[in-house]
């Protein structure tokens, strides 16, 4: 434990009490709780104290959730664009701000997470299947008027004009 890494399995002191299973306890009791001692610990660099193999899964944790934020913002801008136009008739307001909103939500994870720049057409394909279920099942269609494979690239995505009437992206968007 000198080197400030926990080791794996029970860590038992002279007192015989199983610290590694009290750490898991508390974590498995009140994640709030574990993760603000945990926090703690660092700060005050108590490396002897941290629970080092679950303090790593949280923090790759946090990276997963940025991920799928950034998934679920894409899937959302394409769920309305698929419908946009799949039914020009049918287009509604809701869709607009559906859609810049999803572009501020998607913007929003790329500037706190730039690294996942890279992954924004595996995410776009992923997205794409939901997306496609989603937007027809609202429409009430069962056809190809929601294609199979994405239309779109990134690019047209994030940036193609949607427009509204009396409203005007960008000029809502905030940098």
């Amino acid at each position: 434990m000198a080197s400030g890494v926990k080791a794996e399995g029970p860590v038992r002191p002279a007192s015989g009490i199983d610290l590694h299973a009290d750490l898991q306890a508390d974590l498995h009791a009140d994640l709030h709780a574990w993760a603000l001692e945990q926090a703690a610990h660092l700060r005050a660099g108590r490396w002897d104290r941290l629970d080092a193999l679950h303090l790593a899964e949280a923090v790759e944790g946090l990276a997963a959730v940025q991920r799928l934020r950034l998934a679920e913002g894409l899937q959302e801008i394409l769920r309305h664009l698929l419908m946009w136009d799949a039914d020009p008739e049918g287009r509604r307001q809701a869709w607009t701000a559906a859609i810049w909103n999803g572009r501020l939500d998607v913007e929003a994870v790329l500037r706190e997470s730039p690294s996942l720049r890279g992954s924004l057409g595996e995410l776009l394909a992923q997205a794409h299947g939901r997306a496609r279920i989603e937007a027809a099942d609202a429409m009430g269609v069962i056809d190809d008027r929601v294609p199979l494979a994405c239309p779109y690239d990134v690019e047209a995505v994030m940036t193609r004009p949607i427009s509204w009437p009396g409203l005007s992206w960008p000029a809502t968007r905030t940098e």
